[in-house]
């Protein structure tokens, strides 16, 4: 659905900001039409956005004019304007004429949503895009960098911490982990903010005389996952010390320890440390527990990941055919805080299931009535930042002339090549000191009247190739 250039933005190159030691560079990670790989990467000094085959970035839909936007870099920032588009360039859900980009926005041209974003320099690999990663959990390339270490560790014997905020998927991550060491138990799931003093010991460990198999016996070479660990009753931890150092269980009224073999993994909204400086968590029992951290990023970190979980999760809950979905609608997800991450974003998704089961396109007028006004409060209208429509016009307009200055010149200099050499690419290149495949690539972009042109014989001039001249 969407093309980019490689001579535009995709080639690897110095960086843009900070010198040589910066690995990073803005771009747009075009996340909507769902499934799309498209990511332009800022490298050119003018960056141009359409229809049109001859664009840098071609994005193809109706709403997309043939020269819709481009990305202009004016000293150390880079800008987006408007090329006088039918539909307009919407930034943070409004329409702007120009603006500075800033990572994390939010931009839709046309159909297509992109988010602002930073990348490496090295091109990113096919395999870092958003995609399953095992059964129920799914990610881009934020998610697959941070839990690359997990499925390395899974089959290992390695402790691990999963930290991040409430509905982060740290629950999902767990089962994904049991998924990826092979273990034949059962994956189970203790809340220990919910285990009361009472009846704690019993749930964990298990009732001798009740015939009460305990969570850490159900999981037998499987896994338990001790979700909210920092909330277990202090009462409660140094029976669950002994089992983890001694890798038995004594049930509640018995007196034979029962071996287990359980792969144990904690879940946290907080590092542990903190929990231990309150004492709220044992600090014997949080070194037992320690080991590798895994940190999940909110999910308003990696907005360039909403379309694809959103349309997983509407494929998990729709009842019968799917929707289609408004890009408006994708735009709005895309700029939502997501104070509860993907649960959050699960419970729209049921939401909408339930209350709009026949809905052929979804759009904003579907959403529930707090998140539309949410909406309108988040996304105040964008401005120029500093950059005012003289400005930026005068400068559009000179890198315009200096663009078509060098390209007539580069035109002109092939022209007189091919005529001192015959017409052969191979001795024009070597005359002009540049490759084969350069040659190749103007020619793949010169337009009709450019290409009539350069048949044309020249008469010798100061575009003469200084080396090839009496």
């Amino acid at each position: 659905m969407g093309e980019q250039r490689t001579y535009g933005t995709t080639a690897p190159g110095a960086s843009t900001h900070g010198g040589a030691e910066n690995r990073t560079r803005l771009g747009i990670s075009w996340a909507f039409p769902f499934p799309t790989s498209l990511t332009t990467r800022f490298q050119a000094t003018r960056i141009v956005l359409g229809r049109s085959e001859d664009c840098d970035v071609v994005l193809q839909g109706a709403e997309i004019s043939r020269r819709h936007a481009e990305v202009l870099r004016i000293g150390s920032e880079w800008v987006i304007h408007d090329l006088g588009s039918r539909n307009g360039v919407h930034m943070d859900a409004a329409r702007i004429e120009s603006a500075m980009l800033r990572q994390g926005s939010v931009l839709r041209l046309g159909e297509w949503i992109g988010i602002v974003s930073s990348f490496e320099l090295e091109t990113e690999s096919e395999a870092s895009r958003f995609r399953h990663l095992s059964p129920g959990f799914v990610g881009g390339a934020h998610v697959q960098s941070a839990v690359a270490d997990a499925e390395r560790v899974a089959q290992t014997r390695a402790r691990i911490v999963i930290q991040g905020e409430t509905g982060a998927g740290k629950k999902q991550l767990s089962q994904a982990i049991h998924h990826w060491s092979g273990r034949t138990g059962k994956f189970v799931v203790v809340n220990c903010a919910a285990l009361s003093d009472g009846c704690a010991e019993r749930e964990l460990f298990g009732d001798a005389g009740g015939g009460v198999l305990g969570h850490i016996q159900a999981a037998e070479t499987g896994t338990l996952l001790l979700d909210k660990i920092t909330d277990m009753p202090v009462s409660l931890q140094p029976k669950l010390l002994r089992a983890l150092e001694e890798q038995v269980v004594v049930p509640l009224g018995g007196s034979a320890a029962v071996p287990v073999n359980v792969r144990v993994i904690v879940a946290t909204q907080e590092p542990l440390e903190r929990a231990v400086e309150q004492q709220r968590l044992r600090a014997d029992l949080c070194a037992r527990l320690s080991g590798l951290t895994i940190v999940l990023p909110p999910l308003r970190q990696r907005r360039e990941d909403i379309p694809g979980l959103f349309a997983h999760l509407l494929q998990r809950h729709w009842h019968g055919p799917l929707p289609a979905v408004d890009p408006r609608l994708v735009e709005c997800l895309c700029g939502h805080y997501w104070p509860y991450n993907v649960s959050e974003l699960e419970q729209l998704s049921s939401y909408l299931s339930d209350a709009h089961p026949q809905e052929a396109c979804l759009s904003i007028a579907h959403l529930p009535k707090s998140m539309r006004q949410l909406a309108r409060s988040e996304h105040p209208a964008s401005t120029n930042a500093g950059f005012d429509d003289m400005t930026l016009r005068e400068t559009v307009v000179r890198q315009d002339l200096e663009k078509r200055q060098q390209r007539e010149h580069d035109l002109g200099s092939l022209r007189e090549a091919l005529r001192l050499c015959d017409g052969n690419v191979s001795r024009a290149a070597n005359a002009l000191g540049i490759s084969r495949q350069k040659i190749y690539r103007m020619l793949r972009s010169a337009s009709a009247t450019e290409l009539e042109a350069l048949r044309q014989p020249a008469a010798p001039s100061d575009a003469t190739p200084a080396h090839t001249r009496s």
